[in-house]
């Protein structure tokens, strides 16, 4: 009966985790409420807030599907995906590749007085040229009362200003053929898809602008583009901090953002399960904190790590950084505290610091699905008395809290170690 309270208990505060899961061919269509991955047909059930007792079914989409061309755009799922970037002349509006209407030439002289320091001269010409009917451009169309002014709106002569066009009076055609000299023959106007009829283009006028500008700029040394001065890699390290991201070159861990350089590169931190098992009784915090520094330090990874172990007095997930972190079998584990509450793991964790794996062994954590202290930690682990919560790493979405949710204190689990 208590086992039974306890999973009631979990599943009442249990946070939206995206897991690989199978969802049924029958579950809820994406948008729907849910509670669990497996009700939807997605196989995902998300929640914007881990407070939230419900969520929605949601479904990943592409860039493709969302029609969108460029940039940067959500994935409908909270996630952000890059589109990519436009081609030359082309422009990422919302989106969307957008070709521009204006021609530029330049030429530009710089001199390098100091890698921080550029002075630049630009003369540059630019010629536009404005219907003079103004603003409209395809696909738009202008239509007044008496049909006297528009913007074509074909294949032929997109974007063209025309004038007195008069759908009654009109020469009816069906292409440039029929009209006369200096006409056009517009085949969906203001008279209808498909209603053609001959018209004049009106005239235009053409504005050249020509502007000479000249800048001075200070380049600040950590955002040069280059690797110098005591730089560990491009604009990072160094006098430039803790700055350096995954796979840089770093001299120590003082030039990452992790805080972990390893054979002179920046590495994320790491997550690993022990390849030893204990009983309940692990010397409290400080004697599981100091069998996963034994075992890393014997496995050469170096580093300080703590024990993924919630007590009466604190959780498990105040004990990490907020820093990225892999399992020692070199996959992305945790992106972020904030995704850890939400999606969980990405991956299995279930590596020990050798990088072998540990199977479907249990580990202690006395914590719930986002690293919150459940009620019973072996006395705080330091007692064979009693019983405490476990995680199943081999699960992305138990590894902090598995099915069978607790174990006596007698028995012997695995600790999941977190290096801080």
């Amino acid at each position: 009966m208590k086992r039974q309270s306890v999973v009631a208990f979990i599943f009442a505060g249990f946070v939206a985790v995206l897991t690989a899961g199978v969802a049924s061919a029958g579950g809820k269509p994406d948008g729907a409420s849910c509670h669990v991955h497996k009700s939807c047909r997605s196989g995902s059930c998300i929640r914007q807030s881990p407070a939230d007792k419900f969520g929605k079914c949601c479904a990943a989409q592409d860039c493709a599907a969302l029609g969108a061309q460029c940039g940067e755009i959500d994935n409908g799922c909270g996630l952000p995906i890059q589109c990519g970037v436009c081609g030359p002349g082309a422009t990422c509006v919302n989106n969307t590749c957008e070709v521009g209407t204006t021609t530029t030439s330049s030429t530009t002289t710089s001199t390098s007085t100091s890698t921080s320091t550029s002075s630049t001269s630009t003369t540059s010409t630019t010629s536009t040229t404005v219907p003079s009917c103004s603003g409209l451009t395809c696909p738009f169309n202008f239509c007044n009362e008496v049909q006297d002014c528009y913007t074509l709106q074909t294949t032929d002569t997109c974007g063209v200003c025309a004038h007195n066009f008069f759908c009654g009076v009109a020469t009816a055609c069906t292409s440039p053929a029929d009209c006369g000299p200096g006409q056009v023959c517009v085949v969906d106007s203001c008279c209808g898809v498909g209603t053609g009829r001959c018209t004049d283009l009106c005239d235009a006028t053409t504005t050249t602008t020509t502007s000479t500008t000249t800048t001075s700029t200070t380049l600040d040394p950590c955002a040069n583009g280059t690797q110098d001065g005591d730089e560990t890699g491009t604009d990072c390290g160094g006098s430039c901090g803790a700055t350096c991201l995954y796979g840089a070159g770093c001299d120590d861990d003082g030039d990452c953002t992790s805080g972990a350089c390893a054979a002179g590169a920046c590495r994320d931190k790491l997550v690993f399960v022990t390849s030893q098992s204990y009983t309940g009784n692990l010397g409290g915090l400080a004697g599981a904190d100091t069998k996963c520094n034994v075992l890393a330090t014997n496995a050469g990874l170096g580093g300080t790590w703590v024990a993924w172990l919630s007590t009466s007095g604190g959780s498990a997930i105040s004990r990490i950084v907020d820093q990225q972190y892999r399992n020692t079998n070199g996959e992305v584990a945790f992106t972020s505290k904030f995704f850890m509450s939400i999606v969980g793991a990405w991956v299995a964790i279930n590596y020990d610091e050798f990088g072998n794996s540990t199977g479907s062994d249990l580990a202690w954590t006395a914590s719930n699905a986002v690293g919150l202290q459940r009620p019973d930690t072996c006395s705080d682990w330091a007692s064979t008395s009693g019983e405490a919560g476990t995680g199943n790493p081999s699960v992305s979405n138990e590894w902090s809290l598995s099915g069978v949710a607790t174990s006596p204190c007698t028995e012997s689990h695995r600790l999941i170690c977190f290096e801080n």
